[in-house]
């Protein structure tokens, strides 16, 4: 008698036979019972094969664990190798409120950065390593990174290193929150940016000192041209006057002088710009090459301009020497001679103020003088003395006479009168001159000019300056 096995879906997985010699007494309660033995063998055979096939599964899962073990180890080793070796502090704090700022994470940059190793590190704070104030300052802004919820960049944050010092860094933020958004750790990535913001601040200062120094340039030919100018027009003017040829050589040895300045100032330009590349020559590489060839062209424009300075004073200098050929006297050579000063300055006096009168009927001044009498002769040229004289008292007339014009109609006209005072005392083996007026005076950003040879505000042909 026989019957076939089969699984819990059905399947037939085998067949199982009775034998027997004699013939049953009971085919039926034999055939109940093979079915039921039949049906426990299947189960067993089941079991057995599912216990085999789950044998074969952990194997394979375990061969799988060990292989996806040793690629996570792997894995960490690889990111590990990449914390520790990256040129940047990484470091990463707890987040957790009952230890809050705790390192957790400290690369061998940091230990470097901060002169703290690993050991030394994990499970502390800041507020072991650096001063209370400075640690308040740097936990408050990591609470200030978790409400701000976001990444936080921090250009420039300066730090007192154990080992290097002050240093600057330029950190990054990131915090990490759990799954009920509580914080829960700070990544902090900082690199130290000193050696950089030192060489920027250092191309900054140097880019400054050639943009002043190229200014400076600048505004020196934009003086000696001026001044040039002015001297041409005040040259044009003295033509009418009768000592032409003691004014042109005045004028000339004046001007040889400030264009001396203006070759040897020029010249020394050249030097020093070449002095200030070859400076900063070793610098330029680690610039960028914007910047590089800026400095560059700068410095070459500066070299252009002083050579432009002194090619056009020597040309000047060309023409003053034509005209010291044509000058009859001059004022340096000549011998001083004794004079009685207080009559030389009364003659000056009377020769201005009546050419003045000549010029506006109208115009009247109170002239108050105080003269030292038993002063001795004093050794000078009459002519240079007379002539400076005459100046001084026509610009005293002139600032008295745009004065009143002001008050002519203000309620100060009436209380304004017109007065010019000189005096002349003896200090010993010197002797002093004041000359003085009531008039509107001379504005303060001229003040520094009024002993520039040939200087005037007057219009050509009015004023020799």
């Amino acid at each position: 008698m026989g019957i076939a096995l089969q699984n819990s879906a059905g399947e037939k997985i085998g067949v199982i036979c009775v034998l027997n010699h004699e013939p049953l007494d009971n085919p039926k309660r034999a055939e109940l019972l093979l079915r039921i033995f039949g049906a426990r063998a299947s189960a067993e055979l089941e079991r057995m094969q599912v216990f085999e096939d789950l044998q074969i599964l952990n194997a394979e899962l375990e061969q799988r664990v060990q292989e996806r073990t040793q690629e996570m180890l792997k894995t960490r080793n690889f990111l590990e190798a990449i914390i520790e070796n990256i040129p940047v502090a990484l470091f990463v704090k707890n987040g957790k409120e009952e230890r809050f700022g705790e390192f957790l994470l400290w690369n061998n940059t940091c230990e470097l950065m901060f002169g703290c190793s690993k050991e030394q590190a994990l499970g502390k704070s800041v507020y072991n390593f650096f001063p209370k104030e400075q640690s308040d300052f740097f936990n408050q802004k990591d609470r200030s990174s978790f409400a701000l919820g976001k990444i936080e960049d921090i250009p420039e944050e300066p730090i007192d290193s154990l080992t290097l010092g002050r240093r600057i860094l330029h950190t990054i933020k990131v915090p990490i929150f759990d799954e009920h958004g509580n914080p829960d750790y700070l990544i902090c990535i900082s690199e130290d940016i000193s050696d950089r913001k030192s060489a920027e601040l250092e191309r900054d200062r140097l880019l400054q000192e050639l943009s002043q120094l190229n200014k400076s340039l600048e505004l020196r030919v934009e003086e000696r041209t001026a001044a040039l100018v002015n001297a041409q027009e005040r040259i044009i003017a003295q033509e009418k006057l009768a000592s032409l040829g003691t004014l042109t050589s005045g004028i000339a040895h004046e001007l040889r002088n400030h264009l001396n300045f203006g070759t040897n100032y020029a010249k020394g330009a050249i030097e020093l710009s070449q002095e200030l590349l070859d400076t900063i020559q070793p610098l330029l590489p680690s610039l960028d090459i914007d910047t590089s060839d800026f400095v560059t062209s700068l410095i070459a424009d500066l070299q252009e301009n002083a050579t432009t300075i002194r090619a056009h004073s020597q040309r000047a200098e060309n023409i003053i020497s034509n005209m010291m050929q044509h000058a009859r006297t001059d004022d340096a050579k000549a011998i001083p001679q004794p004079n009685q000063i207080n009559n030389l300055l009364d003659q000056s006096l009377k020769l201005a103020y009546h050419s003045k009168k000549m010029q506006d009927s109208n115009f009247n001044i109170t002239i108050l003088t105080d003269y030292t009498t038993d002063l001795d002769l004093v050794d000078l040229v009459t002519g240079a003395m007379s002539r400076a004289f005459i100046n001084l008292i026509d610009n005293d007339c002139d600032a008295m006479r745009y004065q009143n014009n002001l008050l002519d109609f203000s309620k100060d006209a009436e209380n304004y009168h017109p007065t010019l005072s000189l005096s002349i005392r003896g200090l010993g083996d010197r002797v002093e001159i004041r000359i003085r007026d009531n008039g509107c005076g001379i504005a303060p950003e001229i003040q520094t000019k009024i002993l520039d040879p040939f200087f005037t505000t007057k219009p050509p042909g009015d004023a020799t300056g």
